[in-house]
């Protein structure tokens, strides 16, 4: 949804229009300013790629202090006791 938004924002910004807005590639030849259009796409690609890439880089941040919790209370009875 990000990259979308990012998308339609810059598009609508740059001022690049299409005659058809429902055409897909069949419209590519009705885009007023088909650079900045295959900007904004690209750049609403990269915030697509983006998020869930930062999203799981800081779930891999936290997970580890789960088994760190773990290791810091011994045996695994002492686990098992803790969560009984």
């Amino acid at each position: 949804m990000a990259g979308g938004a990012v998308t339609g924002a810059l598009v609508m910004k740059l001022g690049s229009t299409v005659s058809y807005p429902r055409g897909g590639v069949f419209a590519a030849g009705q885009l007023g300013q088909p650079w900045l259009f295959a900007a904004a796409v690209a750049a609403g690609v990269l915030t697509t790629t983006a998020v869930p890439i930062a999203l799981k880089s800081l779930r891999r941040r936290t997970a580890p202090a789960a088994s760190t919790a773990r290791a810091a209370t011994g045996t695994k009875q002492a686990v098992a006791a803790g969560r009984a």
